[in-house]
């Protein structure tokens, strides 16, 4: 089957264009080995066309998609799944790892942790590592590390990882791949938004640009690295690390932030949709603590007396600014 064949009938399946007895075919035969490079190739093609910023809020239709492809069948569906989830959900760069994980010789099952707006969870890896990962992110890593600790982020996660140094523990985002030896850091990748970012607290980081315009950062502890995406560009900078992290504990802390960034970050922390003036509004810059257990009228209040001149409305989940 000729390439151009195979992304056409790729594109029908996860755009649910098949009826139910041809996907069933077409599942069978995509878990098949052959022509494995070839959809690798195919499936990266369409990754690569989809756009960056896509919705976030489309983990309905991963579920959607994990019931129609039959994931709890078999490791095999559920690996399927895992595919779709991430042409669904933007996550990897070269996605396909997730299929074949990178380096371990084996197929593994994949597993995927999913944290809603207004909710944040703490997960421990197969390794002993932990993780806190922050509302509207999603993890994906494997049931049973292999030669290397490979794990794909989208959103925003503190990791605390176990010495190995044998087995090196890699995060990937859209765009970087930040790579760990026994040490604490904080990745945040929304897709949404125009920068990666990447704090560490202790130990040694290696940050790597996907593009390969930048090269690779070498991080000391209380040491930020911003990567722009519009320009492939890095920037380094002192910060209490410590402080930026402590949303594990529920706290929200923000060192010269847009104004933007902060209201997109409230709208994670209350599960609401933050509507504003973009031109008035997204450029500010504040530094800003939130405590644990605020409101969200507290929060909005907080940057009212802090000098972000403003009346808002709150009507469900919704808050209106002028």
């Amino acid at each position: 089957m000729d390439k151009k064949h195979l992304h056409t009938l790729l594109s029908r399946f996860f755009g649910n264009d098949f009826p139910k007895d041809v996907c069933n075919r077409f599942v069978t035969w995509f878990i098949r080995p052959e022509q494995t490079r070839e959809k690798e190739e195919v499936l990266e093609e369409i990754w690569n066309s989809l756009p960056v910023t896509m919705d976030f809020d489309s983990y309905a239709e991963l579920k959607k998609v994990n019931k129609r492809i039959h994931s709890g069948q078999n490791q095999f569906y559920h690996r399927l799944a895992i595919v779709a989830a991430i042409i669904i959900l933007p996550l990897l760069g070269i996605f396909t790892t997730t299929w074949y994980y990178e380096n371990s010789g084996i197929n593994v099952h994949m597993l995927e942790c999913f944290v809603p707006n207004g909710e944040r969870k703490q997960i421990t890896l197969p390794d002993g590592s932990t993780v806190w990962l922050n509302a509207n992110s999603v993890l994906i890593y494997p049931e049973k590390f292999g030669n290397t600790r490979t794990l794909f982020l989208t959103g925003e996660a503190h990791f605390t990882v176990m010495k190995d140094p044998k087995r090196p523990f890699i995060v990937k985002t859209n765009y970087l791949d930040v790579e760990a030896l026994g040490t604490v850091f904080n990745v945040h990748s929304y897709p949404e938004e125009n920068e990666t970012t990447t704090v560490l607290e202790s130990g040694r980081v290696k940050v790597d640009d996907k593009i390969g315009s930048s090269g690779s950062v070498i991080l000391n502890p209380n040491e930020q690295l911003v990567y722009n995406h519009a320009d492939a560009s890095f920037v380094r900078c002192s910060v209490d690390a410590s402080r930026l992290s402590s949303w594990t504990k529920g706290y929200l802390i923000f060192q010269q932030e847009t104004l933007g960034n902060i209201f997109r970050a409230l709208e994670r922390q209350y599960n609401v949709k933050i509507n504003y003036n973009d031109t008035k509004f997204a450029n500010m810059t504040f530094t800003v603590r939130f405590h644990a257990h605020e409101s969200l009228e507290e929060a909005l209040t907080v940057l009212k007396r802090i000098g972000v001149n403003f009346k808002y409305k709150i009507v469900n989940n919704d808050v209106y600014i002028q």
